[in-house]
């Protein structure tokens, strides 16, 4: 699967003001007693919105100084992974928590590239916040488990992409979508998201023309059917395929092999050969270092200037309605 070529997405965030806690993320506290939950609920968090189309985290820090991640309150954002020749795609919406500007790690390059599907809104989880809600540990902890949730479904994704036919993998990735975004219909689950063929190969692993052939026989069996605004039916009797074989389970064997300190003097001879390779990976990493870095201060810069023409306009407005009301 090819991967798209980099283009610097443009600013599509805009300040979104302060929310209560309550309206962006209701289930936060809804273990606290009637007094606290609506004094946590009432704890202001900056939002920012985004219009539909690629943008950058990065683009955080024109409204706050620490952003540590993000908590989308509404609308839905793919999160795409690139490595190699290879995009995995995985679906972001309300509830969900991310991490600021992850980008794998520093070893394996991979890159992250975000897009709103629609127009969205994302709370701003920084410092601040964390320190405003000090007082009620519930609801920190409540974004613990959520964060905590969600790896153990990555887990269930990468279980179902690596599942040898293609319609077991769609089979799985949409009865994964219907728990959070699936109405039961007359007919079955109806699941709420236009997905195109390239996009399912994307969050499955298989190319668009794989998919396209897998989709085709799930449609002539009704197990899963395309309606004509671009949702999906599920019927619930295609679940039966997916439940685990009755084949004895093993655990992997995987041990930590114990570090042996060589002797100064005398180097082992596969460190002598992995010098160079290690070398040069480390220089290229410093080169990506620096271009990463260089794209930050791109995007900064943007921002700086975003926000200038922001205080400039509200400073107009401000000086048109005093004027207009001392003509009063």
């Amino acid at each position: 699967m090819s991967s798209p070529a980099h283009t610097s997405p443009r600013s599509i965030a805009r300040e979104g003001g302060e929310r209560p806690l309550l309206e962006l993320a209701p289930d936060l506290v809804q273990d606290l007693d009637e007094g606290a939950r609506r004094d946590a609920g009432a704890t202001p968090v900056q939002t920012v919105a985004l219009e539909r189309g690629p943008w950058s985290p990065t683009e955080l820090f024109a409204y706050i100084e620490q952003p540590l991640g993000l908590l989308v309150a509404e609308g839905l954002i793919v999160r795409d992974t690139l490595l190699a020749d290879s995009t995995s795609s995985d679906l972001v919406g309300p509830g969900d928590v991310a991490a600021f500007g992850a980008a794998g790690t520093a070893l394996v390059p991979a890159e992250i590239r975000w897009a709103a599907s629609v127009p969205s809104r994302v709370a701003v989880l920084d410092m601040e916040l964390l320190r405003r809600l000090e007082t009620w540990p519930g609801v920190t902890a409540r974004l613990l488990a959520r964060a905590a949730q969600q790896t153990s479904e990555l887990a269930v994704q990468r279980a179902y992409s690596q599942l040898p036919r293609v319609d077991l993998r769609l089979l799985a990735l949409f009865w994964h979508m219907a728990e959070r975004w699936g109405r039961v219909g007359s007919d079955g689950i109806v699941v709420r998201i236009a997905l195109t063929h390239e996009a399912l190969g994307r969050m499955v692993g298989a190319r668009r023309p794989t998919v396209s052939l897998a989709l085709k026989e799930l449609a002539r069996t009704g197990t899963i059917v395309r309606r004509s605004d671009g949702s999906w039916l599920l019927r619930q009797d295609g679940l039966g395929r997916l439940r685990p074989t009755d084949v004895p389970w093993e655990p992997p064997e995987a041990t930590l092999v114990p570090s042996v300190a060589a002797a100064p003097d005398a180097p082992a001879a596969t460190d002598r050969e992995d010098q160079p390779a290690l070398r040069a990976r480390l220089e290229e990493l410093g080169r990506d270092h620096l271009e990463r870095e260089r794209r930050v201060r791109e995007v900064l810069a943007r921002c700086a200037a975003t926000r200038e023409q922001l205080i400039e306009a509200r400073e107009r407005r401000a000086s048109r309605l005093r004027r207009s009301s001392s003509r009063r």
